[in-house]
Order: C-alpha cells, then structure tokens, then sequence
C-alpha cells in the first residue's frame, strides 16, 4: 500500500479454518466452519467453533481470498487473529482486493433504483397459448 497505508475492511464472509493442534482420530486436521470479520493484508479475524491456542498453525479458505496460511495472534472468545504469512506478491493482492472491497462495500447507501422493485408473488406463472390452452411456466423462462 502506499505511504505503508494498511487497510482494514470488515466484513462477514464464510469459510472454513483448520488448526494444526486439532486433529481427529485419523490424524488428519479438523475442518471448522468460520466467518472472515475483518481482515487485513496482514492479519485475518475470524469468528469460530474451533477452540486455537497462541501460535497454533492456521489454514483458512475464504472462498473471495482463496487458501490463506498463518499463526493464531491472539485468543477471544468464539474465535482468533491470525497472522498472515504470505509471500509479497500475495500480500500485494490481498492488498488490492481488500482496498477495492471497503471502496465497493454497500455502506448504508440508499438504495438508487428510479422505479420501486418488483418482487413477485409467486414462482411460477400459466403462460396462456395461442390455441387458448395455458402451459405452465416457470419464472426462469419468464425473463
């Protein structure tokens, strides 16, 4: 970033986390679900069932982000900090995503429509035919 600026965006996206000390009978690594809270390119918060302790090994995939390793920062209830660690050009990335998330981020905007939305009552609707016959139709071929 430039200047050394770091931005941190809230957000609430789900994923999954693995911790490397939480194992199961198999000693393969235990697969959590999580939600990214805020993230930076440096650090990643995320709220979990998955009881870390500090420096524990972390992998967490957060489908915007992709695979994202690092080491358990610090403990809070119902989840963790992790720190990054990623190699330069994945910061810059993560960076650059990050910074274009808080810009396009729906931050209590009004909503811009001219004309209020049309929602429809019903899924599906009797499409009448030329013979005087109706045919059902579902919304996805009503477009």
């Amino acid at each position: 970033m430039p200047g050394g600026a770091e931005t941190l965006v809230i957000m609430s996206l789900a994923g999954t986390c693995q911790l490397s000390a939480l194992r199961d009978e198999a000693g393969r690594r235990r697969e959590f679900p999580c939600r990214a809270i805020n993230m930076s390119s440096r650090a990643l918060m995320l709220a979990t069932p998955a009881r870390a302790t500090m420096g524990d090994g972390v992998t967490a995939y957060i489908p915007s982000f992709g695979k994202l390793f690092g080491r358990v920062s610090r403990v809070m209830a119902g989840g963790f900090v992790m720190n990054l660690m990623l190699p330069a050009p994945q910061r810059r990335r993560i960076a650059i995503r990050l910074a274009w998330l808080q810009e396009h981020q729906a931050h209590d905007t009004r909503d811009l429509r001219r004309h209020a939305r049309i929602v429809r009552g019903s899924p599906s609707a009797r499409s009448p035919m030329p013979t005087a016959r109706a045919s059902p139709a579902s919304s996805s071929t009503c477009r």
